[in-house]
């Protein structure tokens, strides 16, 4: 068709790892074709293997009811609100897991640099439980808002990729936060009156580490691997969300670039 014979309005195409999303508006009268304002309308489609003008890999046609553009008002409106309730649980889910879970890791990792007391203990302790509890309340936020969302719009859950490693990733979380609390405990430093004002010497702290239950030393392996695969896996759960926002409402976000 040439230039001249196009009387498509407003058409876009835009394209992510996931698929091609085309947009457009067209007149119900053209002066070449009339389109029925109401009623079935059936409409053909064919795409290819790639954007090179080629053969059509798959075609095909599709009935759709149409009506007048009243209801496209309506509809926009719902989206709207629904682009709004995902980008809540994407909030919730960025603070959760790309702020908040990975702080706790952090300070334990670097506890010989915050040596400070703080509330009466050891301040590295304190950052990682308290982020760490903190975390439960995003995360239980962002799990119930998506469920009570979906239930709403009467769709079914864990459908796809996305949701089965997000329902997969809450409930490691939450096992790993139960095995935080129910820890073995770590062996007593054991000191005399002759050394209250020595502080704990490295042969005693050796001795203690040497005197830990297999039980905790399991606890703190698999404690440590969790939280690493925790961490990783919402990285790319994070990343999988931005490109189903992209797909689905269309819009070309730079959340990837701005993300990593």
């Amino acid at each position: 068709m040439t230039y001249e014979k196009q009387t498509l309005v407003n058409a876009s195409c835009f394209q992510t790892v996931n698929g091609t999303a085309l947009t457009f508006a067209k007149p119900l009268n053209d002066g070449d074709e009339v389109v029925p304002p109401r009623g079935d309308v059936t409409f053909i489609w064919a795409l290819g293997n790639d954007n090179s003008l080629t053969g059509h890999q798959q075609s095909g046609s599709v009935t759709l009811e149409i009506a007048p553009c009243t209801l496209f008002d309506e509809f926009t409106v719902r989206k709207n609100k629904f682009r709004d309730a995902i980008i809540l649980h994407a909030f919730l889910g960025c603070v959760a897991f790309a702020i908040l879970i990975p702080i706790p890791f952090v300070a334990s990792a670097f506890r010989k640099f915050i040596d400070f007391e703080l509330c009466g203990t050891k301040g590295w302790i304190v950052i990682h439980a308290g982020c760490s509890l903190l975390s439960v309340l995003f995360v239980a936020a962002l799990l119930t808002w998506i469920i009570l969302l979906k239930n709403g719009l009467k769709r079914p859950h864990f459908q796809h990729t996305h949701e089965i490693v997000g329902i997969i990733l809450c409930a490691v979380f939450a096992l790993q936060i139960v095995a935080g609390i129910a820890r073995p405990r770590p062996p007593k430093i054991e000191t005399d009156d002759d050394h209250k004002d020595d502080g704990f010497d490295e042969e005693r702290i050796e001795m203690a580490v040497s005197r830990k239950s297999y039980a905790r030393t399991a606890w703190e392996i698999s404690h440590k691997i969790t939280g690493v695969a925790i961490i990783v896996t919402a990285m790319f759960q994070i990343k999988s969300g931005i490109n189903l926002y992209e797909s689905y409402f269309g819009e070309d976000t730079n959340w990837q670039i701005r993300y990593w």
